[in-house]
C-alpha cells in the first residue's frame, strides 16, 4: 500500500525510512496506532520528518548520563531521561536549547553506526 501511494505522491510528501508514525486515523498511543494499522481497511497516517541534529561528546571514561531504551526492530534508540554524566555537561553548555539533548529524543546514528 505504501508502495503503491509512494507512486502516486510527489516526492516530497512520500513516505521515506526515517519518517516517524505519529497518529493513525487519529489515534496517538502505540498500541491504538497499531491496531488501526492492523485492523483498518482505510488508513490516515501523520509523520513527522526531522533532519536532527549532530551532537559530539567526549565521554572518556565519565558516565555518559542518558537513561536510553530501544524496541529490537527500531532504527533508534530513546532518551528517557538525563542524568549527571557527560550529557548533562553538554546541555548545561549549549545556550541553544533546540541543540540540546532531551528526555524523548531519539538517537539514529552514534560514531556513524546506525
Amino acid at each position: 500500500a505504501v508502495g503503491k501511494y509512494n507512486g502516486s505522491a510527489d516526492v516530497a510528501s512520500q513516505v521515506q525510512c526515517s519518517d516517524w508514525i505519529c497518529a493513525v486515523n487519529g489515534e496517538t498511543s502505540i498500541d491504538k496506532m497499531v491496531e488501526s494499522m492492523k485492523g483498518d481497511q482505510k488508513l490516515k497516517i501523520k509523520l513527522w520528518r526531522d533532519d536532527g541534529f549532530i551532537v559530539t561528546v567526549n565521554k572518556g571514561s565519565s558516565p555518559l548520563g542518558m537513561n536510553l531504551s530501544y524496541q529490537p526492530d527500531s532504527g533508534s534508540l530513546d532518551v528517557g531521561g538525563i542524568a549527571d554524566g557527560v550529557v548533562k555537561a553538554y546541555n548545561d553548555n549549549e545556550k541553544n536549547p533546540e541543540l540540546q539533548i532531551k528526555t524523548g529524543d531519539c538517537i539514529k546514528s552514534v560514531n556513524g553506526v546506525t
